[in-house]
């Protein structure tokens, strides 16, 4: 079975790619409750100053309060700026998935795999994040799906490949 992908790598394919991604590391989880407490902390500390008529000092606490609550915008802004500096931005990517390879091609470039070297697999309800190792991944939107295959043969093909493979809907 070969189930086919054709990607345009625009500003929402990576964005949707690494907000995933994101939402899979455990320790952005742990960093968000610190900053949560973090926040609240510090705002309780400029109510106690403003209540001193410490005005600078409350303004501070507020003005870095927000920064720390903003720092998802900032990430994706920060992506932005350095997915629009890749070669590969704006891309046309096909992708393949058969029973013995992955085989990813554009104009820039072509990577052939062999099942074995994909360590994880999680499907959402848009799409498949592929691993091959820690931090390399590859996005599969359900949207690139080129007609005549379905989001279940993918996950059927993976499944059966991806010895870590995961469902989340």
């Amino acid at each position: 079975m070969i189930v086919q992908y054709e990607c345009q790598t625009t500003d929402t394919f990576f964005l949707t790619a690494f907000e995933r991604h994101w939402k899979q590391r455990r320790i952005d989880k742990y960093i968000t409750a610190v900053i949560r407490v973090g926040v609240t902390a510090l705002l309780l500390g400029a109510v106690a100053t403003a209540l001193q008529r410490e005005w600078g000092l409350a303004f501070a606490s507020v003005c870095l309060s927000a920064l720390f609550l903003s720092r998802r915008s900032l990430n994706r802004l920060v992506l932005l700026k350095n997915v629009r500096k890749s070669p590969y931005y704006n891309e046309v990517t096909k992708t393949s998935l058969t029973d013995d390879e992955f085989l990813s091609e554009s104009s820039k470039s072509s990577e052939k795999a062999n099942w074995n070297a994909f360590t994880r697999a999680i499907c959402f309800s848009d799409g498949i994040l592929l691993y091959q190792g820690p931090n390399i991944f590859h996005w599969l939107p359900n949207s690139a799906l080129v007609e005549g295959s379905t989001p279940e043969q993918a996950a059927s093909v993976i499944r059966e490949r991806v010895s870590d493979y995961r469902q989340i809907f």
